[in-house]
């Protein structure tokens, strides 16, 4: 039962961040972003790769940090293009990505 609430609770998310509807925010780790949706927090990873396969992790967690359950997503997984879309709209949200590109092509227009 749990595991199939997160795999709804990871596909609503995709979604939503596939509509820019999550503000994700950046972490030490490069590879990783967190959003807050009110008392929770939601961590986004692109996991190392093992084997030749990528792996992507969701994570939720409470209040107090305390992880309530995660999905990892593999390449051969059906989620896997959708979580690939949704992690690089998350990384774009995260670093400014595309203000930061338009201030370049400005920059490139003065010059």
């Amino acid at each position: 039962m749990a595991r199939e609430q997160m795999v709804q609770i990871a596909r609503r998310i995709i979604v939503k961040t596939l509509r820019n509807e999550i503000k994700w925010e950046k972490t030490i780790d490069k590879s990783e972003f967190v959003a807050s949706i009110e008392d929770f927090s939601v961590t986004f990873v692109e996991q190392s790769r093992m084997q030749g396969l990528e792996r992507y992790s969701i994570a939720l967690r409470d209040e107090n940090g305390e992880l309530l359950d995660s999905i990892e997503v593999r390449s051969q997984d059906d989620m896997y293009e959708d979580i690939v879309k949704a992690f690089s709209i998350a990384r774009d949200i995260a670093l400014n990505i595309p203000k930061r590109l338009n201030d370049f092509m400005k920059k490139l227009d003065n010059n």
